[in-house]
């Protein structure tokens, strides 16, 4: 942040705490002019905000079963995780739901849905988990960002109302969400709605390649991944991954199930094969 009074070309211009507030030609004109604007900001320079910090992949990841879990008790009513599609995300969020015993209160839609779709899976799944999973027409229309913002308020009572001349004969013109709902998108933070953002936590788990290897060893140690493949064959995958990773194009938890599967051939030529799937993959 600039402070003080700073040569700049043929000119000094004085800056107060990051903003302009004088330029001239003579130095002492523009210490003068600093001196004043100092005394009436009392001087003290303002602090930047430090960057948050950033976690690992792992500990994101962790995060994101702790959102899930906050909202399967009812704590939090909704989360957002976003994040690099087929690393994870979707398996994640089921895997938390089933451990804590959910599975059977969750409806997950996947695909297009209209507003008044969207109204309707609302009323018909009241009272439960609904997981919209890569469901990003929501983001996009008007009439479903305004439903949301009213299912997931922070009032203690949630309305939702669909007022029209044409509403079915089974839907109610409003009523009273008590469900939860969790996003899973692809969509960076910058391409969703920021009053629904900010109605809820918000994990992201976006990775870098090295993140993604990092994810992966950590996957691929786990006895629930790929049971009937040997530990041995995982971690041949995990280091030609890791050897190949800058001519992988698509990489996912999927590359790492087929190298791992075509490892466990233990043919000579087990790596020839492999380069040849994830690089036309």
């Amino acid at each position: 942040m600039k402070h003080g009074v700073i040569k700049e070309g043929n000119k000094y211009i004085a800056y107060v705490n990051g903003e302009k507030v004088y330029s001239a030609r003579m130095k002492e004109h523009a210490d003068k002019q600093f001196a004043r604007a100092c005394k009436a900001s009392k001087g003290a320079p303002i602090q930047e905000t430090p960057a948050a910090p950033r976690f690992s992949i792992n500990k994101r990841f962790s995060f994101l079963e702790q959102a899930v879990s906050m909202v399967a008790h009812g704590i939090q009513n909704s989360v957002i995780i976003c994040g690099s599609g087929g690393l994870g995300k979707s398996y994640t969020v089921m895997n938390t739901l089933t451990k804590l015993g959910m599975q059977d209160n969750v409806k997950v839609v996947k695909g297009f849905s209209t507003a008044k779709g969207l109204y309707r899976l609302l009323f018909e799944n009241n009272d439960s988990i609904l997981v919209l999973d890569d469901c990003d027409s929501v983001w996009k229309d008007h009439n479903s960002l305004n439903l949301l913002k009213s299912a997931l308020d922070s009032y203690e009572t949630r309305v939702i109302s669909w007022n029209s001349e044409r509403m079915d004969d089974d839907l109610p013109s409003s009523f009273i969400y008590t469900g939860k709902i969790i996003f899973i998108t692809n969509l960076s933070e910058t391409q969703l709605d920021q009053a629904v953002r900010t109605r809820c936590l918000f994990i992201d788990v976006s990775m870098t390649r090295e993140e993604i290897i990092e994810r992966m060893t950590l996957i691929a140690s786990s006895e629930e991944f790929l049971p009937l493949v040997s530990k041995e064959a995982k971690t041949k995958a995990i280091e030609f991954i890791k050897k190949n990773i800058q001519v992988i194009r698509n990489i996912s938890l999927r590359t790492l199930v087929n190298v791992s599967k075509i490892a466990e051939i233990a043919s000579d030529d087990w790596e020839e094969m492999a380069t040849y799937v994830v690089v036309n993959s």
